[in-house]
């Protein structure tokens, strides 16, 4: 009987080390819809040069990223865009390490028919920073959405 608990536990341990999860967004994005065929753009590096580098991809490029600590730090970024009015937003709501993956998980938000918009340009972005320990045997970054579907992967070795 205590072999069988063992093994089990053992198991559970075993196949729970192979993912771990490395953020979790607080702001539950669950009830969010997005209307709209717009892909997620994004960008990750490992230097200020790479960083600069992917941040020129996107379109257009966006304002006000935050700086980054090269030294401790790994940034991930999504973006949508721009959009000529409020109510759009992305937002990462969940990273793990899965074997040599890092998978970011993202959500996307447009607004209901009818709603009261801000009418000005908007630029839905959200980044955050991973601490380089993260990176130790990593070979890509998956993004992916809240229900699987795979938007885009960056090889990262």
């Amino acid at each position: 009987m205590y072999r069988l608990m063992f093994a089990l536990l053992l198991g559970f341990i075993l196949l729970g080390a192979n993912e771990r999860v490395l953020y979790e967004n607080p702001r539950d994005s669950s009830g969010w819809v997005f209307e709209g065929s717009r892909r997620v753009q994004y960008a990750v590096a490992r230097s200020e040069e790479e960083w600069g580098s992917s941040l020129a991809k996107l379109e257009p490029p966006p304002r006000n990223v935050p700086d980054v600590d090269w030294a401790s730090e790994f940034p991930i970024l999504v973006y949508l865009g721009e959009f000529p009015t409020g109510g759009y937003a992305v937002q990462i709501d969940e990273v793990t390490a899965k074997g040599r993956t890092i998978v970011v998980q993202v959500s996307r938000q447009s607004p209901p028919p009818g709603a009261v918009l801000t009418m000005a340009f908007t630029y839905p972005m959200h980044m955050i920073t991973l601490s380089r320990d993260h990176l130790v045997g990593m070979e890509k970054v998956r993004f992916v959405s809240r229900e699987g579907e795979l938007l885009g992967e960056v090889d990262i070795f």
